[in-house]
């Protein structure tokens, strides 16, 4: 299986901050990433897809030693189909800002998903992110989030949705940095592989 770390972004939200250089415990939030699928032992190999929007993360790979492959910037989806034709399946994509992902949620995620023909993407219960004080990522069905994380089966499936959602409620999964307010958040964040503090204002 191919390990796909997207780190290609704009930052757009962030007002242009490369986000994915956001540090946690030392190590910048793509690198934490990237060991995670490599010390999951899991992987055949791990490559991070980079666009021209992200010049700083580029070169930071590229000096520890982890393959790049060049997509086109065009947002994630589009950018996340182009890795896989690039890079083959079965792959498992994450973003590059889950900062708090490690190999043991590699693992699990890959339990619950399986590895078959199909396209899984990870998804996490709406209430369960507020109740720990995360922002809720993209919408999707049954009052759940996308985390941005799938895993393609092989041969790459084909149509513009994935064939099944996979619940993992973990913050290893449901923390993305997308906006300045998250970097507080993480700053706060004990080293505990599920914790993610509560935001003020949060029940």
């Amino acid at each position: 299986m191919m390990g796909i770390v997207m780190a290609g972004g704009r930052g757009s939200r962030m007002g242009g901050r490369p986000k994915l250089l956001a540090l946690r415990d030392g190590r910048e939030s793509v690198l934490r990433v990237t060991a995670a699928l490599e010390e999951s032992g899991r992987m055949d190999g791990v490559a991070a897809a980079v666009s021209a929007h992200a010049p700083r993360t580029r070169a930071l790979l590229e000096s520890r030693g982890v393959r790049t492959v060049a997509t086109r910037g065009l947002g994630y989806p589009l950018d996340m189909a182009e890795a896989v034709s690039k890079l083959g399946a079965p792959a498992m994509v994450v973003p590059g800002d889950m900062a708090m992902m490690d190999a043991g949620a590699v693992r699990r995620i890959l339990e619950l998903a399986g590895a078959g023909t199909g396209w899984a993407s990870i998804v996490y219960d709406v209430s369960y992110a507020r109740r720990t004080g995360l922002e809720p990522g993209p919408p999707a069905p049954g009052g759940r989030a996308y985390s941005g994380i799938s895993v393609v089966g092989a041969p790459v499936p084909r149509g513009p949705a994935p064939a099944s959602l996979v619940v993992f409620n973990d913050a290893r999964a449901a923390f993305n940095i997308n906006r300045p307010g998250d970097l507080a958040l993480l700053g706060a964040a004990r080293s505990g592989p599920a914790e993610a503090p509560a935001r003020a204002g949060r029940p």
